[in-house]
């Protein structure tokens, strides 16, 4: 029989490894680790003890502490029986452990080899993003000062936006004009057939430049979807790229989002129930079937 990953399965391991990276840690809670992930359907006392890094009869103890036979591979595992632990629940040790896989494919030797470097920073910079909210639910607080939650909430926030800067910047070397502004169509059109979200036209902004003086730009967006930018003077210069039209028209669907919040009620009209035209197919990921017989 064939097993494929699920996420499930991968949440366990994640899980018991990340167990297995803080050996301090009771050894109540990794025998509830090993219960669920030999209810995920790791079913080899083994595979088990390799990833705990543990011995077999240490494994064996475990499952029979939760009242698993592990002579019986077909039966279900309960709840109760992992002591509350549901595989593939949200574990600082666990993050910090997928943190590392990520890393380990997508690091800045990744990078530095990569024919698409953003494509492999959006991966590197998740991992850092990962490594941020385990830290925020397990602070390590025995390294010295800095990692409170005011600490880190902030950059939790810079590098979350990072995230979705990178992937901005990865669909801007693949993408065509053309590209961007379906992608600005379909998004407006959704949020005008809400009934409630805003969609800004225009936003005109004072800026103040490096040497104190200030300007004004404006920023609109047609109904085809394009964004201009237009307005600094002669300080500002050269036409907009789609990594440009991708960046301003996030920041105006932001500024629509913010302002949306503060609307009354009042203002919202029926929702249309008709599709939004343009909008990409739903996708459906087909996995093969766990038995090789089919």
């Amino acid at each position: 029989m064939t097993r494929h990953l699920d996420a499930e399965h991968i949440g366990a391991l994640a899980g018991l490894m990340g167990w297995a990276e803080h050996r301090g840690r009771p050894a109540q809670e990794r025998a509830d680790l090993v219960a669920a992930a030999w209810g995920s359907g790791i079913r080899n006392v083994a595979e088990l003890s390799r990833i705990a890094r543990v011995s077999r009869d240490t494994i064996y103890a475990d499952l029979r502490a939760r009242g698993i036979d592990p002579s019986q591979r077909a039966e279900p595992v309960s709840p109760q029986q992992t002591g509350g632990t549901a595989a593939g629940a949200v574990s600082p040790d666990a993050l910090r452990v997928l943190a590392k896989l990520l890393g380990a494919v997508a690091g800045p030797e990744a990078v530095a080899g990569a024919s698409d470097g953003d494509m492999v920073r959006v991966v590197d910079s998740t991992a850092t993003l990962l490594d941020l909210v385990a830290d925020l639910l397990d602070p390590p607080l025995d390294q010295g000062p800095g990692w409170t939650g005011d600490d880190l909430l902030p950059q939790l926030v810079l590098h979350g936006g990072e995230v979705a800067g990178h992937a901005r910047r990865t669909m801007a070397a693949r993408a065509t004009a053309d590209d961007v502004t379906r992608l600005a169509t379909w998004v407006r059109t959704g949020a005008r057939y809400s009934g409630r979200a805003l969609v800004v036209d225009r936003a005109d902004v004072a800026l103040r430049m490096p040497d104190g003086s200030t300007t004004t730009v404006t920023v609109t967006v047609d109904d085809a979807g394009a964004t201009t930018l237009t307005g600094g003077g002669p300080a500002l210069s050269g036409a907009t790229t789609e990594l440009d039209q991708l960046d301003l028209f996030q920041a105006l669907t932001t500024l629509a989002d913010v302002v949306g919040r503060h609307l009354d009620p009042s203002a919202h009209v029926a929702r249309r129930r008709d599709d939004v035209p343009g909008v990409p197919p739903v996708r459906q990921r087909l996995l093969p079937s766990n038995d090789d017989r089919a």
